[in-house]
């Protein structure tokens, strides 16, 4: 009798176990949002939406807005529409300026956001190294030692890439073990940083990198090198909060540990006013292009 009565909370408890979820959420009420990098030397554009339910995989672009920029040497321009949600300006990015923008829709509240464009950044010297260390397949890997000025008296943001040129093809290295003390107080496996441990007008980085493939060179596998350009940027301080967000959201999003449990909410960081979004921009210096031996 006991056995029977076991075996019934079983096949109960099991069922209820196997009970659907039901995926049908309340819609999400719109709200626009913006996306704005802005880069120095380059024309201004903002790209205006609205956020949607889960599930909705197609934006719904803004076309009737009035998009408004101003900056602190007294500019004023009235963006044109263009398509897909995008506005662009008669106004060229310029470094150590400050832009606002005031976005009006139809509907809903007036939008604002600004954004400072730092000075443009400087690359002292790079160095390369062909084998730095290797990966746990036995595959060396390259480095590249970048020397820059910084200003210790202000908190600066900065962010690298590497290109590396394939024929006619430009792509990101890959970044590999970090080892610069400056990126390990980041927390995360991305080249951006703040200059806040640095006590130098100057800082030699070392970015260990893979060009993502690999040949025999007879004792074993090494990474395959090709030209590069180093690009160093210098980015606003939203810009950084937003990169290390979108990171962390990824990670949250799609963890390697889900089995454990392992899964963490982040919010990506937004600096928009009455919406969701992100306007920020950096400057930026670019090396001569490096050939390795």
């Amino acid at each position: 009798m006991c056995s029977k009565v076991f075996v019934l909370g079983l096949v109960i408890l099991v069922s209820s176990c196997r009970k659907l979820v039901s995926d049908d959420f309340p819609d999400f009420p719109s709200v626009p949002a913006i996306n704005s990098v802005l880069i120095a030397d380059s024309l201004l554009t903002v790209n205006l939406s609205l956020t949607d339910k889960i599930g909705e995989n197609i934006l719904q672009w803004v076309e009737n807005a009035q998009v408004t920029i101003k900056t602190n040497d007294g500019l004023v321009d009235t963006l044109v529409y263009a398509e897909n949600g995008t506005y662009k300006s008669r106004l060229f990015v310029q470094p150590m300026n400050t832009y606002s923008c005031q976005v009006k829709i139809p509907g809903y509240n007036d939008i604002n956001c600004k954004s400072d464009i730092p000075e443009t950044p400087k690359i002292i010297s790079i160095l390369h190294i062909n084998e730095s260390g290797f990966d746990e397949e036995g595959t060396s890997y390259s480095a590249v030692k970048i020397k820059f000025r910084t200003n210790p008296e202000a908190l600066q943001y900065y962010q690298i890439g590497i290109k590396l040129l394939r024929g006619e093809d430009v792509e990101f290295a890959q970044l590999e073990k970090i080892v610069d003390p400056i990126l390990l107080n980041e927390g995360v496996p991305l080249l951006i940083f703040s200059n806040e441990l640095i006590e130098e007008e100057s800082y030699t980085m070392t970015v260990n990198y893979t060009t993502g493939s690999a040949h025999s060179n007879g004792n074993g596998w090494q990474t395959s090198l090709y030209p590069f350009v180093v690009e160093l940027r210098a980015i606003s301080s939203d810009y950084y909060m937003f990169l290390k967000s979108l990171y962390l959201y990824e990670k949250g999003r799609y963890p390697s540990d889900v089995g454990n449990g392992a899964v963490t909410n982040f919010n990506i960081y937004s600096n928009i006013a009455g919406g969701y979004g992100i306007f920020a921009g950096y400057s930026y210096a670019l090396s001569d292009t490096i050939y390795p031996n």
